[in-house]
């Protein structure tokens, strides 16, 4: 029972830190400007939707009834929250990178080029999350069922 306490506190914190991130990442959508700082921000949401997912599975394979199906509930909410803001990111990421010079700064190309790559493997995370997540989804629900068969 005290582990249970634990694993939820943990989640609890998990959605704090999300929570933070979000309106960090929020403010900075504001300035095109902020484009690298959005990127690298973005990398760190992903880390504490990954470790929030993980901690939330170890909490819910403990759970059973209707606690496990609303706890369920509430993390499909968390993640439906979470991809419609990787997705709106995505979208502003994208838009800039559409808008944005080559020669923008006087940085040159090679270093363009680094940006460039280091910006389209965040864009290639911010789909691989999306595909995890959709999986994680699908593996909850299957999770739901088996519990609501016994």
């Amino acid at each position: 029972m005290e582990e249970l306490s634990t694993l939820k506190a943990s989640c609890r914190g998990y959605l704090g830190r999300l929570g933070r991130q979000y309106k960090e990442i929020e403010v900075l959508l504001s300035d095109v400007t902020n484009y690298e700082v959005v990127v690298r921000k973005v990398e760190i949401l992903e880390q504490i939707f990954d470790s929030y997912e993980s901690k939330f599975n170890e909490y819910y394979s403990f759970l059973e009834g209707p606690a496990a199906e609303d706890a369920c509930e509430k993390f499909n909410a968390q993640e439906t929250n979470y991809k419609e803001f990787c997705s709106r990111v995505a979208d502003w990421i994208a838009d800039i990178k559409g808008k944005v010079s080559p020669c923008r700064s006087k940085i040159g190309s090679r270093a363009s080029g680094e940006k460039s790559i280091r910006s389209n493997v965040s864009s290639l995370k911010l789909t691989e999350a999306k595909i995890k997540m959709e999986l994680a989804k699908q593996k909850k629900a299957q999770l739901l069922e088996m519990h609501k068969l016994k």
